[in-house]
């Protein structure tokens, strides 16, 4: 993928995974968030399949869902209608790896919404939000701060301690503490 497409789909998955959270916390429409997380879900599944990330479809989309409430486009549409690239260290083939576990947290996010565990999915959208940034940014933070932070804030409140390990297992090897061996 080409990095200015990557770098944008990076920017937008931040911007539209907080705007998530935010309508999650402000107990907006059920129907439009689980809407807005399936988009983002197809678009990660689409990307992941080689496909080109199409922005304009995606970003309409998401703001075809909350358009009917100028209130919430007011205050999202600007920043999602203006693309953001950044630079990106030459760390495509990470940023590819990561791509399925953003789109896992958005999934089960959206089944915990979708089951009225408000909460829950407001912190797995609050445990992802920073990735697609700590992505672009490789040279100055690392992925493995997702682990030792966002990802092992969220296990310890929800006392999920399975949540993502084998992604962790296999992406971040040195950040995961394995449970310690029983000597019998």
């Amino acid at each position: 993928m080409e990095n200015k497409t990557l770098s944008s789909l990076l920017n937008d998955l931040h911007k539209i995974i907080v705007f998530a959270r935010y309508l999650i916390s402000n107990s907006y429409k059920k129907d439009a968030v689980i809407e807005i997380l399936q988009t983002i879900e197809e678009t990660l599944i689409s990307v992941s399949k080689g496909q080109r990330y199409e922005r304009t479809a995606f970003i309409e989309r998401i703001l075809e869902v909350v358009n009917n409430d100028p209130s919430i486009v007011g205050i999202f549409s600007d920043s999602l209608r203006n693309p953001e690239y950044s630079k990106i260290t030459d760390n495509e083939s990470e940023i590819m790896k990561y791509i399925p576990v953003i789109n896992e947290v958005t999934k089960v996010a959206r089944m915990n919404y979708n089951e009225c565990n408000t909460e829950k999915s407001h912190d797995l959208l609050d445990c992802i939000h920073n990735l697609p940034v700590l992505l672009l940014n490789k040279k100055h933070s690392k992925s493995q701060v997702f682990w030792k932070s966002s990802v092992k804030q969220y296990r310890g409140k929800w006392q999920d301690d399975n949540f993502l390990v084998q992604e962790e297992q296999s992406l971040a090897p040195l950040s995961y503490d394995a449970p310690a061996q029983s000597s019998h």
